[in-house]
């Protein structure tokens, strides 16, 4: 993204913080993704798929490498209302999903079947299989739910070696983190749909828990392609802490049929940061 539609970004928060009169102190934290192993977790299939088949796994990470340095220098730009301002990695979210999963279905999460599982279906399942499964199949072509076969073992192995040869950094660090994206992505690829659905949900349901636990905190979502299934896992993370009341602390801001130029949502998407 580019480093003006950051700014502009950045600023529209900035904005909804200081027009709060009772706020004593504000502070904004932003989640990017870096450049690590769990990138396919946090980017359109599709997207990681061409630079995976084309032997540019190298490039990607690089370029996470340089948006996450980007942004950085953004948020470290000196504030005149004193607001702070902090970027973390988006793996500090990735890896409480993923322990979440585990500890509460089982390791074998990623290959169960939720649908037909004789485990009896709590509200996250149940939402998973009823909000969020129809986007996650509508993202099926790209989610191969390959067998963990042997030509699902064949496919890994060589597009390991390709993306290890054309990278211009040989050294054994590059060469064992492109590997490690690599068998990421191939993890990604054999998780049942049920699963896929079940960790999207968890990822906004244990993000609205974190809000209901932390005093006057607020969750800001800007994004072009918004689903019903991120506010309703969201909504039941937050209420499961014991927030009871319409009122939640989600405000969330999508683009709309009418625009001006350089005023449209469409003109600055926050996918990459809050996601």
């Amino acid at each position: 993204m580019p480093v003006k539609k950051a700014q502009v970004t950045l600023n529209l928060i900035k904005g909804v913080l200081v027009n709060d009169p009772w706020a004593t102190s504000r502070s904004i934290r932003w989640y990017q993704q870096g450049s690590t192993e769990w990138a396919c977790l946090n980017m359109f299939p599709e997207m990681f798929l061409n630079y995976l088949t084309s032997g540019r796994i190298a490039l990607l990470l690089s370029l996470l490498r340089k948006h996450f340095v980007q942004i950085h220098e953004v948020m470290a730009t000196p504030d005149p209302n004193q607001i702070n301002t902090g970027l973390e990695d988006l793996d500090k979210v990735t890896l409480e999903v993923l322990s979440f999963l585990a500890e509460k279905y089982g390791e074998a999460w990623r290959l169960t079947d939720f649908s037909k599982s004789t485990t009896p279906k709590d509200a996250l399942v149940h939402t998973a299989l009823e909000v969020t499964l129809p986007e996650v199949v509508r993202l099926m072509p790209f989610y191969s739910a390959m067998q963990p076969g042997k030509e699902h073992q064949n496919k890994k192995t060589l597009y390991i070696a390709q993306n290890i040869e054309s990278a211009p950094d040989s050294s054994p660090e590059q060469t064992d983190l492109i590997r490690r994206v690599i068998e990421r992505f191939f993890e990604v690829q054999v998780m049942h749909p049920t699963a896929k659905a079940l960790y999207e949900t968890a990822f906004y349901y244990l993000w609205g828990q974190r809000c209901a636990t932390r005093k006057v905190e607020i969750a800001i979502g800007i994004d072009r392609d918004h689903n019903r299934f991120q506010h309703v896992a969201w909504e039941h993370g937050y209420h499961a802490c014991g927030k009871e009341g319409v009122a939640t602390t989600l405000l969330y801001a999508r683009r709309t049929a009418e625009r001006s130029d350089g005023t449209a949502l469409s003109d600055y998407c926050l996918r990459q940061f809050w996601r």
